[in-house]
C-alpha cells in the first residue's frame, strides 16, 4: 500500500459474529494522508508517520495519564552510510556520511487482536530494501520490531536510528558479563545485546531507552541517538594497503537476505529499572516448542525446573555436569549492585541462597540427590566449597 492510499486493513468480522476484546489498539488517526498510524496498549502508544514510516513512542507514566516522549519522532530511521574502508574498518572511528536515503514503499496492517497488533513499514533504497514489523502485545511495556532486509549495495553500510527525547545523556553498553558507560560523541562502539540512553526529560523526570536486539554487535550514541548498525558491505578479506582495482571483481559483505529482532525498551529512572539485561536474554533466548508423541513419563504436566531472582541475577550456564548426572548452574549479577540471589529447583525439590557481588559470577553443582550439599565450583567444575541451602530440611553447609 503506497503511503498516499488509505491503511490496508483485514477484513471486518461479518454481521453478527462475535467479536473478541481487543485490548491492544489499532487506528488510524486524523484525515488521510497526516493521520498516523497508532499502536496502544496500557503501558506505550506507538504512532507511525503514514508518510514516512517512522515513529514516535510515548510511555505512559504510572498513576498519571499523561505520556512520557521517548522517542519525540523519526525513530526506527533507516539510513545508507558511505563505508569506504576494508573488512576491519580501519581508521574508521565512526559512520556518519549519508549515502542517500530511504523512501516509505508500503505501509500495512499485518494483524489486530486480543494478544498483540502489528504493523510493516518498508523502505526501498537504490537495489536495497529493508521492511520492519512493529508488534505492540497487551501485557508488554516494550515495542518488538522484527526486520527483514534485502542488501545489494556495495561500500555501503546500513545503520538504524533512534532520536530520544533525553537530555544530558549517559550512554551504557552491554559487554560479556557486565556493562560500560561511553561517552555519547557518535562513535562506534562493540557491544554486546543491549544498548541504553538515559537521563531526565525538560521537567526533570529520570527516563530513557534502552535497545535490545539479537543478532547485531555494533552500536553508536550521538548525543540523545542511537544508532544500531545492521551491516557493513565492504570487499570480503580486503585489508589495508592493499588498493582494489577499480574494475576488479569481488566479493562484497552481508548481500541478499538477513532477518533479526529488536527491542524498544522505555523506562523511568534507569535501565535497571526496566530490568533491561534479563528482557535482552529473554530475546536471545525464547521458549522452545518440541512435539512429542503421548506417553507416560515421570514429569508433571506443568513443573518449572530453575527460578532465578531478584531480575538483575541471570542465569547463564544450565547443563550436565561432565562426570556425573548432576546440574552445573552458573548465574552472574547484571545490574553492577551486591545482591542476595534465590535458586529454586523446584524438580529437584531444593532450593539456594548466596550472596553475589556487583557484575560477579558463581557456579554451582546440584547434585541429584537431595542429601547431597550444594557445592560451589570453578569454570572447570573443581570444587571451592559447600554453599549454604535452603530446601525445607535441616541447612547444610
Amino acid at each position: 500500500v503506497v503511503p498516499d492510499e488509505p491503511l490496508e486493513r483485514r477484513a471486518e468480522p461479518r454481521a453478527g459474529a462475535a467479536r473478541p476484546a481487543r485490548p491492544v489498539s489499532l487506528t488510524v488517526e486524523g484525515a488521510r494522508p497526516s493521520g498516523p498510524v497508532v499502536l496502544e496498549n496500557d503501558h506505550l502508544r506507538l504512532e507511525i508517520d503514514r508518510a514516512t514510516g517512522l515513529l514516535r513512542l510515548l510511555g505512559k507514566r504510572s498513576q498519571r495519564s499523561s505520556r512520557a516522549v521517548i522517542i519525540p519522532g523519526g525513530g526506527a530511521r533507516p539510513v545508507p552510510v558511505r563505508d569506504p574502508s576494508d573488512t576491519w574498518g580501519h581508521r574508521m572511528y565512526a559512520f556518519h556520511d549519508p549515502a542517500g536515503e530511504f523512501e516509505l514503499s508500503a505501509l500495512l496492517e499485518l494483524e489486530t487482536g486480543p494478544v498483540r497488533a502489528s504493523v510493516r513499514a518498508e523502505h526501498r533504497f537504490a537495489q536495497s530494501r529493508i521492511t520492519q514489523d512493529f508488534l505492540l502485545y497487551r501485557d508488554q511495556p516494550a515495542v518488538e520490531v522484527r526486520v527483514a532486509v534485502d542488501w545489494h549495495e556495495r561500500s555501503t553500510m546500513l545503520k538504524l536510528r533512534f532520536p530520544t527525547a533525553v537530555e544530558d545523556p549517559v550512554a551504557t553498553y552491554e559487554i560479556p558479563y557486565g556493562h560500560l558507560v561511553r561517552p555519547p560523541n557518535g562513535g562506534e562502539e562493540p557491544g554486546q545485546s543491549w544498548v541504553d540512553v538515559s537521563g531526565h526529560d525538560a521537567h526533570g523526570a529520570r527516563l530513557g531507552l534502552a535497545l535490545a536486539n539479537d543478532a547485531k554487535y555494533g552500536y553508536d550514541v550521538l548525543g540523545d541517538e542511537i544508532g544500531l548498525t545492521v551491516l557493513r558491505s565492504a570487499i570480503f578479506a580486503h585489508h589495508e594497503p592493499y588498493a582494489p582495482d577499480p574494475d576488479g571483481a569481488y566479493p562484497f559483505q552481508d548481500q541478499g537476505r538477513q532477518r533479526f529482532t529488536y527491542l524498544l525498551i522505555p523506562h523511568q529512572g534507569d535501565w535497571r529499572q526496566a530490568a533491561v539485561p534479563r528482557r535482552a536474554a529473554e530475546l536471545h533466548q525464547p521458549p522452545v516448542t518440541l512435539l512429542e508423541t503421548l506417553h507416560d513419563g515421570p514429569l508433571p504436566a506443568r513443573a518449572a525446573f530453575l527460578e532465578v531472582a531478584p531480575e538483575g541475577v541471570l542465569a547463564t550456564v544450565v547443563k550436565q555436569a561432565e562426570d556425573a548426572d548432576d546440574t552445573i548452574v552458573r548465574v552472574h549479577e547484571a545490574h553492577g549492585q551486591q545482591t542476595t540471589a534465590t535458586l529454586r529447583f523446584p524438580s529437584l525439590e531444593r532450593s539456594l541462597q548466596v550472596p553475589i557481588g556487583a557484575s560477579e559470577i558463581r557456579t554451582f553443582r546440584i547434585p541429584r540427590d537431595a542429601r547431597m550439599p550444594v557445592v560451589e565450583t570453578d569454570i572447570l567444575e573443581d570444587p571451592l566449597h559447600h554453599a549454604s541451602e535452603d530446601s525445607g530440611r535441616d541447612r547444610s553447609t
